[in-house]
């Protein structure tokens, strides 16, 4: 019998209500298709698909509380019963797999593209068009309510809890920090105070929740912008929130208007896993690591070494929804690897387009690109191994056809031989 490399992976995490099959998390990143109803059975194939993959731990792409929350003009919304069916559909999905899966609850703040944007403080975003409107008491009052509110509907829509973005620059983010919160009163100064609003919607959601919900809340632990919080300000926010009553404390790093790269392939695998470990140290919840964690060897080393208790991938479930699977199995060399270009995924994102996967186009698509097992195979031949020919030899193999590639060089590869050598460009 073949022994696995990779037992921590493959641990189940127990929460005591809970268990979690591993501790692979996929983590929340927008795709477009959750902004309009129509498209939520194509979210449902998109995420079922990495639940069918050996994915412990989904988590959805941002869902607004209210409308001053928009990230895009009338974008995805939790605030009615009306808004629950849609989302049945994609916790079915996962579920009848046995993976998990939290609707994350995003108020985007100032970094909303709609004119509706509110923030801590009137500091217009150097990335988005409007300048906010400072939050008045009241506002940040029914903020809190809608927050729970959300919370609330995402667990009758069959959730297995929610995460509660905070880190990114996003709205929670943005008085946390003195970087946008220069707020007089008691959201703002201190600490204590700037922090008084993500506690405040802790506390409310895990009231009304009760006890067997999990509460993930995303805490940003290296703001990367002028008058960030310090790691000692960190550790205290991350101490107030588990008091309040979260289950799970993933993490984040760097604003989106941050210069610093922090997810780009130049960056090295876990780059700041160290500042993860730092926090885990001053907790007792699960801690969940980010940022270049795209094989399992890097993932494995971090669990094995105690400096998380969870991983965190979205881009590399983009590119293989059967990572873990794969992983499982011993089937590594078989991942097909995120190379972190970020060219069909954020870009598109920011460009209001469906997020999909340079190297796996069926991201996003699995309704659309099937690829069925042929009735009648052929034998196939296709001349020349660059990416595109081992791509159609791929599909043609999968789909049942006998293939033979064809390459006059001594390697496949093609253009990509060139491509990977320029520094930064390795994988």
């Amino acid at each position: 019998m073949t022994t696995n490399s990779y037992a921590h992976i493959l641990k189940p995490l127990h929460l005591g209500f809970t268990t979690i099959k591993n501790r692979v998390v996929m983590g929340s990143m927008h795709t477009g298709l959750e902004d309009r109803f129509y498209n939520y059975p194509k979210l449902a194939a998109y995420f079922g698909e990495r639940a069918k993959g050996g994915v412990g731990l989904i988590i959805t792409g941002g869902i607004s509380p209210n409308r001053q929350g928009w990230l895009l003009p009338a974008g995805g919304t939790m605030n009615t019963l009306g808004d629950i069916a849609p989302h049945r559909l994609v916790t079915h999905a996962v579920h009848k797999h046995g993976a998990k899966i939290l609707m994350q609850i995003l108020h985007a703040g100032r970094y909303g593209y709609q004119p509706f944007v509110v923030s801590s403080s009137p500091i217009k975003s150097p990335i988005s068009p409007f300048k906010p409107r400072q939050m008045s008491e009241k506002q940040i009052l029914n903020t809190i309510d809608d927050y729970v509110n959300c919370a609330s509907l995402a667990k009758k829509a069959g959730y297995d809890g929610v995460e509660i973005m905070g880190s990114e620059g996003y709205l929670l983010n943005q008085f946390l920090s003195r970087h946008v919160n220069q707020r007089e009163d008691r959201w703002g100064g201190p600490i204590e105070n700037r922090m008084r609003f993500a506690v405040e919607i802790v506390k409310g959601i895990r009231a009304q929740v009760g006890e067997k919900f999990i509460i993930c809340f995303r805490l940003s632990l290296l703001d990367l912008v002028h008058d960030g919080n310090t790691m000692q300000e960190v550790i205290t926010i991350a101490q107030a929130l588990e008091k309040a009553g979260i289950t799970l404390l993933n993490t984040g790093i760097g604003w989106h208007e941050a210069r610093i790269p922090t997810i780009v392939t130049s960056v090295p695998r876990a780059a700041f896993v160290d500042y993860t470990a730092e926090v885990k140290k001053q907790v007792a919840v699960p801690v969940i690591a980010s940022n270049r964690i795209n094989m399992p060897d890097t993932a494995e080393e971090i669990l094995a070494s105690g400096k998380a208790d969870m991983v965190q991938m979205a881009r590399p479930l983009l590119a293989d929804a059967f990572w873990v699977n794969k992983t499982a199995t011993n089937r590594v060399d078989e991942i097909n690897t995120c190379i972190a270009c970020n060219q069909a995924c954020l870009d598109h994102t920011f460009k209001n387009q469906r997020a999909t996967c340079l190297v796996n186009p069926r991201a996003a698509f699995e309704t659309e690109l099937v690829y069925l097992k042929v009735k009648q195979p052929k034998r196939v031949a296709v001349v020349g191994g660059g990416v595109a020919g081992m791509s159609a030899a791929t599909v043609a193999a999968s789909r049942g056809h006998q293939v033979t590639l064809f390459e006059a060089s001594h390697e496949v590869g093609g253009q990509f031989n060139l491509a990977k050598v320029v520094p930064g460009k390795e994988e």
